[in-house]
């Protein structure tokens, strides 16, 4: 259940897991990239996170690394975190409604039924920008779009209280994210690089600072996705098929 909560809580932040000026038609532009990205069917993302934990005054640094493949319908997904630091590695696998899950401390297969209910909360993970999105449609005027090698640069910078608003709220729907009224949201910077044909991103950062209880946490998230709805197939290898049930604690 730990390393379930972990994997979904990972989830929750990879699909919130966002120069110049250019005669561009900024409304078309993001209207047309928000579109693309709630019909994207499948694809390979690359992730590399950065996270600064300060408690009094303590500071804490990890990075994170997730290699994940995902097809939403019928629900599939490959995903690799990976914590450098630590020399820990979590394999998990998702097909014909099972999830398969490794032990990153012994390399040991567990299997958990997907229900209905597990599988709407990785749908809605996927596409859970909803906030996010209708903020930006909402505050065309405060976004920044240039145009570099065949992309459009989608920039949202600093200071952009729309975003930390939509962001806060994107966050309290997730059930794995216990976001309140004492939780601040600060320094948000978004930056999406879109394909002019497209209108998908190929790339995105994303960095902000959460302070929570008198924990301080800065995170910086670069993701790179390709493949986008070409992914036709996920194989779940023959040691986690014969994998057991998960452990009840």
């Amino acid at each position: 259940k730990k390393l379930l909560f972990v994997v979904l809580t990972v989830f929750s932040v990879i699909f919130i897991g966002a120069c110049g000026k250019s005669k561009i038609d900024k409304k078309e532009v993001i209207e047309k990239f928000i579109a693309a990205s709630e019909n994207m069917k499948s694809g390979d993302m690359l992730i590399n996170m950065k996270m600064v934990q300060n408690l009094n005054g303590n500071k804490t640094n990890m990075d994170m690394t997730i290699d994940a493949s995902i097809i939403q319908e019928p629900l599939a997904m490959k995903m690799e975190i990976g914590i450098p630091s630590q020399n820990v590695k979590m394999k998990t696998f998702i097909k014909d409604n099972i999830m398969y899950i490794q032990n990153p401390v012994d390399n040991q297969w567990f299997t958990q039924p997907i229900t209905d209910e597990i599988a709407k909360q990785f749908k809605g993970y996927m596409n859970n920008s909803n906030e996010v999105f209708n903020a930006m449609k909402e505050n065309v005027d405060k976004i920044d779009i240039d145009e570099k090698d065949g992309n459009y640069i989608i920039t949202i910078s600093k200071n952009s209280d729309f975003l930390q608003e939509a962001m806060k709220k994107q966050l309290a729907n997730t059930n794995t994210a216990q976001v309140g009224n004492d939780v601040k949201i600060e320094n948000i910077a978004v930056k999406y690089v879109i394909d002019k044909n497209t209108y998908l991103a190929s790339s995105s950062l994303i960095s902000f600072d959460f302070e929570m209880q008198g924990m301080k946490i800065s995170m910086e998230m670069d993701t790179k996705t390709s493949n986008i709805n070409n992914v036709s197939d996920i194989v779940v290898p023959e040691e986690a098929k014969n994998a057991q049930p998960v452990p009840a604690n």
